[in-house]
């Protein structure tokens, strides 16, 4: 699921604005920020899993609702979090709803105060005598209005900071989105979103890429034997080796359980592979101390399939070639590197 990203310009925001408002009337849904942003994400085409949703609702001769929209909302807009940043979504319309209480006091206090003047104005074209108790009636009310505007200052002020604090939050929630808990590598979600960012930027060279797929060997194996915390400390050290692998634009996602996949921009067979054959390598020389059995484990491999991306090929069709190779490595006696391309 691609993370939320709002890059547009001022005026293609306004023109996605222009495009949301008819389809919130026309399917009778309330302008609140769940329909809106369900409906945003649908019009800029930035959420194509959230649009082939819609249009197979549209299809059926459906309408979106209330409900229906906050179900698309959560399962294509709010990251996996979605607890946290509904909270956080609660706590942004709680600031909006007080800071429009604050202008809302301020603007009443500049309207008594321009009421004040025109009265003002009026006695002293017909009392032209009484223009000191006037004045002072002036003064009271500009004092009324300097403490208005105090009040609505503070308040920004204040909003502003909460608005700041609640910024940081939500990133880092983001962030947790995409992010394997264990290894901090990318998850299969950030993984997704990589993979459309890179793509993009590589336009019609996407053909030039290519994708490692690696599996631990015999996991189950080391769970079994050594005890699942220890089974953990074996995939951050291979997620460590991919850190240090990896560079630049690529990218290094835990695919799930034991599995990992490395994508890599702009790279020949030739370069993957030695890529792939230097993780290997590094995991089968790897050594890990395990106090509770005081023993240092070093008999771990783990096995890598790769796939150069063809010409018109989806990134579904390459994870499915370089799993095939990965299979081929693992028939072949694992602890190895097959590619999927003749070389």
């Amino acid at each position: 699921m691609p993370a939320m990203r709002y890059e547009e310009s001022p005026q293609t925001s306004a023109e996605y604005l222009r495009l949301t408002l008819p389809m919130i009337a026309e399917h009778h849904l309330g302008a609140n920020p769940i329909n809106y942003a369900v409906l945003y994400e649908y019009v800029s085409g930035n959420n194509p899993d959230l649009k082939s949703a819609i249009d197979k609702q549209l299809g059926s001769g459906s309408k979106l609702d209330s409900e229906i929209s906050e179900q698309l909302f959560k399962s294509h807009v709010m990251p996996a979090n979605a607890s946290r940043l509904e909270k956080l979504q609660n706590d942004i319309l709680a600031i909006v709803q007080s800071l429009e209480v604050s202008v809302s006091e301020a603007d009443q206090e500049a309207s008594r105060f321009g009421e004040s003047l025109s009265e003002c104005g009026e006695k002293i074209q017909s009392d032209p005598v009484s223009v000191a108790s006037m004045v002072q009636e002036l003064i009271k009310h500009t004092e009324a209005m300097q403490s208005s505007n105090t009040k609505l200052q503070a308040a920004l002020d204040h909003h502003a900071q909460e608005a700041k604090a609640l910024r940081e939050q939500l990133q880092s929630a983001r962030r947790e989105a995409v992010t394997d808990a264990l290894t901090g590598l990318l998850n299969r979600s950030g993984f997704d979103a990589a993979v459309d960012d890179i793509l993009s930027d590589a336009g019609e060279d996407d053909h030039r890429s290519c994708l490692v797929m690696l599996d631990i060997d015999r996991f189950k194996r080391v769970n079994d034997t050594y005890g699942h915390l220890f089974g953990d400390r074996v995939i951050k050290l291979v997620a460590e080796v991919l850190r240090k692998t990896v560079k630049g634009k690529d990218a290094a996602a835990r695919f799930g359980g034991e599995e990992f996949v490395v994508l890599l921009p702009d790279t020949p067979v030739a370069g993957a592979l030695s890529v792939a054959e230097n993780i290997r390598k590094a995991i089968e020389r790897a050594r890990i101390w395990r106090a509770n059995g005081g023993e240092t484990i070093d008999n771990l491999t783990l096995s890598a399939g790769v796939a150069q991306m063809r010409e018109g090929e989806s990134i579904q069709e390459l994870l499915e070639r370089a799993d095939q190779a990965l299979y081929k490595s693992k028939e072949g006696g694992r602890n190895r590197v097959t590619s999927a391309e003749p070389v």
